[in-house]
């Protein structure tokens, strides 16, 4: 089933499942205990002729040949599938088995070709070598009689070397160390003169320090004295002044002794004056009381105007009230209007959301058009552009197919064309240079064949030699002769290709070329080269315990120090070496010394040049290896093949995504279409409400022009009223001024009898002076400050007898700081003749040790002229020793050459018979015929085996063929079959949505509101309730209860709905409006009639869903209504209400229950 699923999906079929679907027969609120309704006719009668069970039975029959169109159909697309899979499988099978059949057959035909040049070529190379060997031999007896000579040249070195010692012997040990014991004497004697003038140069300092000190003290003490003289003076000068003091003081009490009599007359004038302004207050005082009284009389008159205002603003606000009340009457005919206009505006927007939501689906169909037209250019995209990788992919495979045939001609120049693919001109540069050898002035170059098997250019030889650096840097990575870390050689062009140029020269002699200026490692042998020259490691060891100093010397000056050491271990110093690049070669083969030579190079790097780490440049050589070798270049043809079929595939689904794209544009046109005319029906019935809604704005605007004529003459009233409130305002103001004014002049007479009572003061003040006067008082403040300065001169007398004591003491350490200065200086002068005499002596040591060196240096220089003649000796002996070393070696060579000239003769032969029976084989006969088994040398080479796997090959691709061909056949059936039950299945669903779109016409939910969303008026009220979700053409009776009536008939139009028309009856309470058909349809509206309206809350009404007070699910209690009781006037249970509620979370009707007011609405 899941499958089935899927497979609808895949296809997209869409069945719509019974689930979806609203249950029916359910009622939708409890039924009322009355009903005039008249329920003629049978069951049977209704079920004939009801459409509503009718649509439920097409519905189910649609769902049902729905469902099994689709099931067929998705089997029909899985047999397909299953089917175009095995066709593709073995298409694609026949495809790599016709391939491989081709594969065989060129890889057979490539090997037959290839056996045949190589073996060509080795015939040819053989007879090469045998010719070179041959003249190798001749170069080794050469060699060997040159050896010889070399020896006997070493020798009469040696004898020369030795009288050289004999001539420079070495001086006298006695006398050597003798002039060196005075050397050494001279030396102490130096350093302990040397201390000693230190040592007085240090007491030399401190005498500086302590007469420096001195100086300050002196100074410190002669400023002490010069302060305290001051103040002495200051003291002396003040005991002056209060003794002139005191003469003065005395001469005025003589003097007020006899003015007393002049100052009594005085004061008796003063007091006469002071009584003068007391008569004067008392006059002001009786001014103040006057016009007290005369403030007081105008506060009444004030306070009468005042009640005269105020009675003017009472009549005032009286009539402003009167205009209010018109203002609020015609506020009222405004509001009454602007509720039409609400209305209006209600039904405006609703008008103006139905217009937006048709243009929104009509904009929403726009841009699912312009998407699915952007789909389709984005397919038509899609397809140029894999059209275009397409022919891309061809070209690549073009390109691979030449690279297969170019590719054994470019690994034939081996190093070269890697060098030129990579633009290297400084190592093609080396490979054609014609550089010639020092010792024999042979060409570096002279053996180089670009590519050969056996020559250092062959690109699997370059291969093998770029892995060795990397066994180099493992090396180096254990550290240096001192254990310092080493960096990783890099390697450049330049230096791989010097390694390949000297490592091809050495191939057949055991020799450095010495060429381009480099160091450099060999060995011959196929054993691994850089272990063995790692493993000197050893012996530099041992050495180094005899050599210490070899630790810190550079390769080179090893080697012209200890030269025979240099020999056997500059392979090992090479490798742990400080140069920073490197180049490795080497080779293999039958002509070269001991089967292969290997070479590696070092040398610093050239400005500019370009470096890389091993992996980086194998990298870099890999990609170009892999692309002349001639399974790397089959593999890229392979790879592009592969790459063009999937392309090819891409660009077929590409075109059969236009045919879809097309197929989706037409479609969103239509549907485009479609949604236009519908926005343009919703913007008409727009238009219509914005013109009722107009008319009704019209009406608004007359109501507010009587409003705001009755607010105009409000507006006077209020004028009215601000006017009179201000004179009352004035009024009071006037009151208040006159009581500041009363309180003024009460505060002035206040301030004139206070100011009698000061004059009267201060005439007694007067009176008291002449009292005191007359009894003598400013003769004794005389006498007293008299005797205050005699006291205070005591006082400056004892202070400058003090500051006399200061001075004498601050003279004393002022003689005592001269002293001390003086015994400083004299330190000083000793110090300084002892710093002298210090000097001196040392000067003298210095002078002594000069001439006992020079007495030594003679000796000194006898003894290195000895050890020079000696160590040029021990190189003779050492020269001599190689030499005939290499004696030996070149008549060891010279037996080895002659074996292997032997031996080149033999496979020269061998291998020239294996070429002429190869090239006797025609490819094509082979290929039709095979090529006999038991026989050693085309087994050896895997030719009969080769040709062998194509007829195979050939074999299994015809086979596919067949197999695909059939698969093919029967895939095109299973697709015919495909269609028509895809074809079927569109048909089905069409009819299903047909049903089902028949079936939710009848099978909607009943519900009913008031137009204006009501549901409390007045008495005599009226309104209309619009019922919702009836049957269209259905006939369905409405009654009120409570106080029944019967409301008619009203038949259900459009998508079921209709407007009922009501009167509110007189009776106050709770009533229900219920319409009900003869298909069981009903939905019922309860509204409550009174005398006073609910105040309306601001903002817009929200009915919540399903929200039920006061009802509980436990014992109810006392006072409200238990499970099954019946509500008052309406008679519906609280049971029925709560099933109602729960239905109403099904069908989405909204409910509300109150049950203070026993209401619902719906």
């Amino acid at each position: 089933m899941k499958q089935h699923a899927a497979k609808l999906t895949a296809t997209g079929f869409a069945l719509a499942l019974a689930g979806t679907l609203p249950a029916t027969g359910i009622a939708q609120a409890a039924p009322e205990p009355t009903g005039p309704a008249d329920r003629t006719g049978t069951e049977q009668q209704n079920q004939q002729t009801n459409p509503k069970i009718q649509s439920e039975k097409n519905l189910e029959a649609a769902k049902n040949s729905a469902q099994e169109s689709a099931n067929k159909a998705a089997d029909a697309e899985t047999k397909a599938q299953v089917a175009a899979k095995k066709a593709q499988e073995a298409a694609e099978q026949s495809g790599e088995k016709s391939a491989a059949s081709e594969k065989a057959k060129q890889d057979a035909l490539d090997a037959l070709a290839k056996a045949q040049k190589e073996s060509a070529q080795a015939a040819s190379d053989a007879a090469s070598l045998l010719e070179k060997a041959n003249e190798k031999k001749t170069a080794a007896e050469s060699a060997a009689k040159a050896a010889g000579e070399a020896v006997t040249k070493a020798e009469q070195a040696k004898a020369e070397a030795d009288k050289a010692v004999a001539d420079n012997p070495a001086p006298d040990a006695g006398q050597l160390q003798a002039a060196k014991d005075k050397v050494a004497a001279a030396e102490k004697a130096k350093q302990e003169a040397d201390a000693k003038a230190a040592a007085a140069q240090k007491a030399l300092q401190d005498a500086q320090a302590s007469a420096q000190t001195a100086a300050t003290n002196l100074q410190s003490a002669t400023e002490t004295v010069n302060q305290t003289t001051q103040a002495k003076q200051d003291a002396e000068a003040d005991v002056r002044a209060k003794e002139q003091k005191v003469s003065e003081l005395e001469a005025k009490v003589k003097q007020l002794s006899e003015d007393a009599e002049q100052a009594l007359k005085d004061a008796q004038a003063a007091v006469e004056a002071a009584k003068a302004q007391v008569t004067a207050a008392k006059n002001n005082v009786e001014q103040r009381q006057i016009e007290l009284e005369k403030a007081q009389q105008a506060v009444p008159a004030a306070q009468n105007e005042l009640q005269l205002k105020q009675a003017a603003v009472e009549q005032a606000q009286k009539d402003k009230v009167a205009a209010d009340q018109a203002v609020q009457a015609a506020g009222k005919q405004v509001k009454a209007a602007q509720a039409e206009q609400s209305k209006a505006e209600a039904v405006f927007a609703t008008r103006q959301g139905e217009t937006a939501a048709a243009k929104k689906a009509a904009d929403e169909a726009k841009a699912a058009q312009t998407k699915a037209e952007k789909d389709l250019e984005e397919a038509k995209t899609k397809k140029q552009q894999a059209d275009a990788a397409v022919k891309a992919a061809e070209a690549e495979v073009a390109n691979a197919e030449k690279a297969v045939k170019e590719a054994a001609e470019k690994f034939k120049k081996g190093s070269f064309g890697f060098f030129e693919s990579v633009g290297a001109a400084d190592a093609l540069e080396i490979l054609n240079d014609k550089t010639t050898t020092a010792d024999d002035g042979t060409l570096v170059n002279g053996t180089l064949k670009p590519g050969a098997p056996d020559d250092t250019t062959n690109l699997d030889n370059m291969k093998e030699a770029i892995a060795w650096v990397r066994v180099v840097n493992q090396y180096r990575a254990k550290g240096g002769r001192n254990g310092e870390k080493l960096d990783d050689y890099v390697i450049t062009d330049r230096l791989m290709a010097i390694a390949q140029a000297r490592a091809n020269w050495s191939r057949y002699q055991i020799e450095h070329s010495g060429a381009f200026g480099v160091a450099e490692n060999l060995a011959w042998a196929k054993s691994d080269p850089v272990a063995r020259w790692y493993a000197e490691k050893s012996i530099y060891e041992e050495a180094l315990k005899q050599h210490p100093d070899m630790a810190n010397m550079s390769s080179y000056q090893i080697y012209q120090k200890y030269p025979s050491i240099y020999f056997d271990i500059g392979h090992y110093l090479n490798i742990v070496g400080h140069s920073t690049a490197t180049g490795f070669a080497g080779a293999a083969g039958e002509g070269i010394e001991y089967g292969a030579v290997w070479g590696e190079v070092y040398s610093g790097v050239r400005q500019g040049e370009k470096t890389y780490t091993v992996d980086e440049y194998e990298q870099r050589f890999m990609e170009y290896y892999n692309s002349v070798t001639t399974e790397g270049a089959k593999q890229k043809l392979a790879d592009a093949k592969a790459k063009l079929a999937k392309l090819q595939a891409a660009a077929k689904t590409a075109g059969d995504n236009i045919t879809t794209a097309e197929a989706a544009v037409a479609e969103a046109e239509a549907k485009t279409q479609e949604k236009d005319n519908a926005w343009k029906d919703a913007q008409s019935k727009e238009a219509d409400a914005a013109a009722a809604l107009e008319s009704e704005k019209e009406k608004v605007a007359a109501a507010q022009n009587n409003k705001q004529t009755a607010e105009g003459v409000a507006k006077e009233k209020e004028q009215a009223v601000q006017t009179a409130t201000q004179a009352a305002t004035d009024a009071k103001s006037a009151l208040e001024n006159a009581k500041a004014e009363l309180a003024t002049a009460q505060k002035a007479l206040e301030t004139a009898k206070q100011d009698v009572k000061d004059k009267e003061a201060a005439q007694l003040e007067k009176e008291k002076e002449l009292e005191e006067l007359a009894k003598g008082t400013a003769l004794g403040n005389a006498q007293q400050e008299l005797s205050e300065t005699k006291a205070a001169l005591t006082q400056a007398k004892a202070k400058a007898q003090a500051a006399a004591t200061q001075l004498e003491t601050a003279t004393q350490a002022l003689q005592q700081a001269q002293a001390a200065k003086e015994a400083a200086d004299t330190a000083l002068e000793e110090a300084t003749t002892e710093n002298q005499q210090a000097a001196e002596t040392a000067n003298r040591a210095e002078s002594e040790r000069a001439n006992a060196q020079q007495a030594l240096n003679p000796l000194v220089e006898q003894q290195i002229a000895h050890d020079q003649a000696a160590g040029k000796a021990q190189k003779a002996e050492q020269d001599l020793q190689a030499a005939e070393a290499i004696a030996a070696k070149a008549n060891k060579e010279l037996q080895a050459v002659t074996k292997v000239a032997d031996d080149l003769q033999k496979q020269a032969e061998a291998k020239q018979a294996l070429a002429d029976k190869l090239a006797a084989i025609d490819g094509e006969q082979a290929l039709k015929d095979g090529l006999p088994a038991g026989d050693s040398d085309l087994d050896n080479l895997g030719l009969p085996a080769s040709f062998a796997a194509y007829r195979d090959a050939a074999t299994a691709a015809e086979e596919a063929q067949k197999a695909a061909d059939e698969l093919a056949r029967l895939a095109q059936a299973a697709q015919d079959i495909l269609e028509e039950a895809t074809a079927a299945n569109r048909e089905a669903q069409a009819q299903l949505a047909a049903a089902q779109a028949v079936y939710e016409q009848y099978h909607q939910v009943q519900a009913a509101k008031s137009a204006n969303g009501q549901s409390k008026f007045l008495p005599g009220t009226k309104f209309q309730v619009r019922f919702t979700g009836f049957s269209p053409n259905s006939q369905n009776h409405v009654i009120m209860h409570s106080t029944v009536v019967d409301l008619g008939v009203h038949p259900a139009v459009g998508k079921g709905e209709f407007m009922v028309s009501v009167q509110a009856p007189r009776e106050q309470g709770v009533h229900t409006i219920t319409a009900t058909n003869e298909w069981g349809e009903r939905a019922s509206f309860q509204f409550e009639v009174g005398e006073k309206l609910p105040a309306k809350p601001k903002g817009k009404k929200t009915i919540k869903t399903v929200v039920v007070k006061e009802v509980s699910t436990v014992k109810p209690a006392a006072g409200k209504p238990a499970a099954g009781e019946q509500m008052a006037v309406t008679g519906v249970s609280m049971t029925s209400l709560l099933a109602l509620n729960s239905l109403a979370v099904v069908t989405g009707v909204g409910l509300v229950a109150a049950s203070r007011r026993r209401s619902q609405e719906v």
